[in-house]
Parts: structure tokens; C-alpha cells; sequence
């Protein structure tokens, strides 16, 4: 260690980092502390030095391994050439594709002349034939009339008249099938050839890579696209572009956000123009891996069917109550009748089936075997087949006023919201009464008015999520209740509220494929995340939504699903 030069070689104590000076014990540091100073002692002073080397070491130490691996990308070409022969290879098969794409409509289009000339061979002969009757018809009237050679025949040849006017009318009339064919190119398939070719070549930066598949949006609604890096430089400009194949380029705000320091950029964009786009990145005007991306932009609300009242029967004059999606896409509809209707998505009439017994809300089982509520005449439980065929029914003598039904499919258990006893559990397979959840609110004077965890007033829905937790739509206490698989109560991440994010009178629940949970109430349609926060109203005011009753997610299709609006008597599918 150095030591002092003045004071007999005294080893250093301290150091002031301001002045940078070294002081040993006999040296005067009283003006560095007036100073106020940074003054450490040696030990402080070397371990800070060895932190801050090694910060510097390593600092230094990954500059080299980069800028060895920047020489090695420019003297090596190897990656070059590998991705030459990826391209070389796409190329020959976008060539072959073609082409055998081409022969193989070539061959259905020569296909199509020869069987037309076949069909017109067919009809030339039919045509011969018939040209033949006229033909001998005619020859036999001329024949007739070179025969006449006296002035008594006159009588004769007005009747001749009559007979070859209707020859000649035949004559006229005949259709000789004179149409030709034609082969008309498509002109886009020119068009396309003419400006692109069979592809295009690009160059892309491979630091940079588009991590969000093709999507589906909603037409005017924020939607998010991730680009990685492994160059973090926040320096870079990160540009979106939303086009049409026509050239027509979007209207709509886009934003980039840099994250830990540019490793990952969020791309916000929105397009207020249905159909297909795709949306081409680039950085610092360099094409990235994964631009462009397909983006479909589709419209919130899809189509209402209002014919429901239509395909009932003339004395069936009640309203909607639940919808049920199958797995073909189609939805079905009931209404608390013996009657439930289906209809395709685009709300065309597909038919109408008859159940034994009035069906109010229904859940659909693994096996294609349906469960649903009946509150209108002897309170049951009903599992039946797909086409409504009675199997059994249970809970008689348990239950009030069943409304919503979900099922535990690898249990095998029911849960059914009752309007006077909260969430009660069945078997569906003998129909056993398994147990109850929570507990009924009663309004008491003399104590406090609110309700408690547990309890339920009036509750009309229930869901189970990937978890088998129970959401129940805990209607007249105006809120959701969540409860775990042994039935003990989790917590409310749903409370009362006019305003978006909040619930009045919650009665339809259902959570989705990604875990979503998705509340009709009142006179509004709204979707939380898996822990209840809030994330957008799906419906809008002018929609007319008023009380909506049962949900279901579309089967088939990303985002989207159908709810019974009960006072309109119709249903309303939305993408979400």
C-alpha cells in the first residue's frame, strides 16, 4: 500500500473522493470535511474501486464479445448463404406450386370444354331430329301443293296457308343452340403476375423479430403487436404501417412504447375500416422477421336475431332467457318453453326443437348430452340428449326457482343457482343432491342491511373457470361472488355500480377460453380479466341491449358470443 510522504511514511486511512486525495493519520482533512466532502476510509475506498472495476471489466469484456461477433457477421457469409439457399428453395417451390396449381386448372378448365362439347354434340342431335320432323312435315305440305293444278283446289290452298304459317313459325322459333365458348383470363391473376410475380425478395434485420401472430381486431379499437430485440437501442425508429392489397393505407392512431431499455417495442395501432390488412414494420426503415402480419379487422356487433318471435309457436308468446352455442357454430334459444329454437350465426332460422319439458337456462355437456333448468312448473333439473330427449330429472324436492346451471365435466357435478337458496350441487349421473354453497341474505331491522360474505340474494347465474373456481351472479345483492372447489368463499371482485366496471343486478356469467369473465346486467354487456378488473364495456348504449339474460361463447370462432336481451325479445352476437 502507498504511504505518506510527508508524515514518516504513514500508511493512507482515508480518501477523499471529491479531491481525490489520499490523507493518512497526521494529515490535516478538517477543509474536506467543512466541505462537506465524500471522505471514506481505505477498506470503503478499495472495495468500492474493486466493485466499480469489475463493472468496468465486464462493461469492457462484453464490448469485446460484440465486437467480436459484429467482425465475425461481416467476414463470415455463412448465415448469408444459408438464408440464399432458403430463399432459392422457397422460390423453386412457389415455381413448382404454380405450376402445378396451373396444370391442374388448366386441366379442369379442358376438362369443362370437352363435357360441354359432349352437351352440345347431345343437343346438335336432338336439334337434327327435330329440324327433321319440320323438315318432313314441310315436305309433305309442298308435295300436296304441286298436286293442285285446278281452280277448284282454291278452298285447298287456304287451308296449305294455315298449315305452313305454323312451319314457319316453328321454323323462327327453333332454337339452334348457337352460343359458343370462351376463355375469359382473370385479371387479377395478370395483375398480380404483371406487378408481383410469383414473390418478392426482401431483406430483413434479424436482430428485430415480430412476436405477435396474425390477429383478429375490432374495427376501431386499440390493438397491441410485440417486436423483440436482441440490439436494445431506444435510439431506433420503430414504424407501423397498415395497408390493403388495393394500396389503401389506414386511418388511425399508432404509438410505440420502449421496454427495459428497448428489448421489447409495443406497437399500438387501430384501423377504423373492416376486412383484411396487413401491417408492415420496419426499423430505421429495415424490414424486421415477421412484417408484414395479416391483420383481420372485423366489427363489434356482428347481426341481432329478431326473428325469434316469428319461428315460435302462436301461442308461445314468451321471451328469451338463455342461448347455448354447439359445436357446429350454431346457437340455440330458449325462452322458458317447451320450445327451443336454432340458428346459424349470420341469424338465419334452422330449426325448432320440442322438449318434454320447459327449458330455461342450459348447459352443454362432453358427451352431447344437455343440462338445463326448468322454473316454470315443477322446479327440476332436466339432462337429456342433444335433440331434448328426457334422460331424467332431479332436485324436485330441493329446489325454488333454478335458473342458471354450469357443470364440473370431469366430476360430473351440477351446480345450479336457486333463487331461495343460493348454489346447490347435484350428480348428473343419478341425479344426487350433493350439498349447498353459501347462504340466503335476509334483511334484517334491527342489524346491519348489507350482506355479508357467502350470502346470496337472489342469485340467477353460476360459472366455473379452468381453475373450478364458482363465479356466481349474485343478482339482487348487485355483484359477483367467488368461491374454490370445496365451496368456501374466495373473495367479490365484482361489486355494485352504475359505472362501467361495476354491476346492477348481475344475471348472466360465463368465463371464456383464456380465462375471462363476462357479466350481462341491467342494460349493459361487460368483460373483466381473470381476477375481476375491469377491461371494456362490449356492448354500446345506442345498442339497445335491455336486461340481457344468458351468454355463451361461439364455438369455432376467436372472441366472440351471443346474449339473450330478454326485453327485446332477440339476441345480439358480438365479436369482443
Amino acid at each position: 500500500m502507498d504511504t505518506c510522504s510527508i508524515h514518516c511514511n504513514n500508511e493512507f486511512d482515508v480518501l477523499c473522493t471529491c479531491c481525490q486525495q489520499l490523507f493518512c493519520k497526521d494529515c490535516d482533512v478538517a477543509a474536506c470535511y467543512q466541505n462537506k466532502h465524500d471522505v471514506i476510509t481505505m477498506n470503503t475506498a478499495i472495495n468500492r474501486f474493486s466493485k466499480e472495476l469489475d463493472k468496468v471489466r465486464k462493461l469492457t469484456n462484453d464490448i469485446r464479445v460484440k465486437l467480436e461477433a459484429k467482425f465475425e457477421s461481416v467476414l463470415s457469409n455463412a448465415n448469408f448463404e444459408r438464408h440464399m439457399n432458403l430463399c432459392k428453395k422457397d422460390i423453386e417451390f412457389q415455381k413448382e406450386f404454380i405450376i402445378n396449381e396451373a396444370e391442374k386448372k388448366s386441366a379442369k378448365l379442358l376438362s369443362d370444354l370437352e363435357k360441354l362439347k359432349k352437351e352440345r354434340e347431345m343437343c346438335r342431335s336432338v336439334n337434327l331430329k327435330s329440324l327433321q320432323v319440320i323438315k318432313t312435315k314441310f315436305d309433305d305440305e309442298d308435295s300436296s301443293i304441286n298436286k293442285l293444278s285446278k281452280p277448284e283446289g282454291l278452298k285447298h290452298l287456304e287451308t296449305f296457308q294455315d298449315s305452313l304459317s305454323d312451319i314457319r313459325d316453328q321454323v323462327i322459333n327453333f332454337n339452334n343452340e348457337s352460343d359458343v365458348p370462351t376463355f375469359i383470363p382473370f385479371k387479377q391473376l395478370n395483375d398480380i403476375m404483371s406487378c408481383n410475380g410469383i414473390g418478392e425478395i426482401v431483406t430483413y434485420d434479424p436482430d428485430y423479430e415480430v412476436v405477435t401472430t396474425n390477429t383478429s381486431v375490432l374495427k376501431g379499437e386499440t390493438f397491441t403487436v410485440d417486436v423483440l430485440s436482441s440490439r436494445p437501442n431506444q435510439a431506433c425508429q420503430v414504424v407501423s404501417t397498415l395497408t390493403r392489397s388495393t394500396g389503401e393505407k389506414s386511418i388511425g392512431e399508432q404509438s410505440v412504447t420502449y421496454i427495459n431499455g428497448g428489448e421489447k417495442h409495443k406497437i399500438k395501432s387501430s384501423c377504423i375500416s373492416e376486412g383484411d390488412w396487413k401491417m408492415k414494420i420496419t426499423v430505421d426503415n429495415r424490414n424486421i422477421k415477421g412484417s408484414p402480419i395479416d391483420i383481420v379487422v372485423v366489427p363489434r356487433l356482428v347481426c341481432t336475431i329478431d326473428n325469434i318471435s316469428n319461428n315460435m309457436g302462436k301461442k308461445n308468446t314468451k321471451r328469451v332467457v338463455d342461448v347455448m352455442s354447439l359445436q357446429d357454430g350454431s346457437i340455440l334459444i330458449s325462452n322458458g318453453s317447451c320450445e327451443v329454437l336454432k340458428f346459424n350465426q349470420s341469424g338465419s332460422f334452422v330449426d325448432s326443437i320440442e322438449s318434454s319439458q320447459n327449458v330455461c337456462n342450459m348447459c352443454k355437456l362432453d358427451d352431447n348430452h344437455i343440462v338445463y333448468s326448468n322454473h316454470v312448473n315443477g322446479p327440476c333439473i332436466v339432462l337429456c340428449n342433444d335433440q331434448f330427449e328426457e334422460i331424467r330429472s332431479f332436485g324436485e324436492d330441493k329446489l325454488a326457482y333454478p335458473s342458471g346451471v354450469t357443470v364440473n365435466k370431469p366430476t360430473r357435478v351440477v351446480y345450479v343457482t336457486d333463487d331461495q337458496h343460493g348454489v346447490l350441487k347435484f350428480s348428473v349421473d343419478n341425479g344426487k343432491y350433493l350439498g349447498r354453497i353459501g347462504r340466503t341474505f335476509i334483511i334484517n331491522k334491527s342489524e346491519d342491511k348489507r350482506p355479508k360474505n357467502e350470502e346470496m340474494n337472489g342469485p340467477l347465474d353460476v360459472a366455473l373457470n379452468h381453475d373450478n373456481q364458482l363465479f356466481v351472479a349474485d343478482t339482487l345483492n348487485s355483484r359477483v361472488q367467488i368461491f374454490d372447489t370445496n365451496g368456501e368463499f374466495v373473495s367479490i371482485p365484482i361489486c355494485a355500480g352504475q359505472e362501467d366496471g361495476k354491476v346492477i343486478c348481475p344475471c348472466g356469467i360465463i368465463v371464456d377460453e383464456v380465462g375471462n369473465i363476462i357479466v350481462s346486467s341491467n342494460n349493459k354487456l361487460q368483460l373483466f380479466n381473470r381476477n375481476g378488473d375491469f377491461i371494456k364495456r362490449i356492448d354500446h348504449k345506442e345498442d339497445g341491449l335491455n336486461i340481457p339474460l344468458g351468454i355463451t361463447t361461439i364455438k369455432g370462432t376467436a372472441r366472440k358470443l351471443a346474449v339473450a336481451n330478454r326485453n327485446g325479445n332477440n339476441v345480439y352476437i358480438y365479436n369482443y
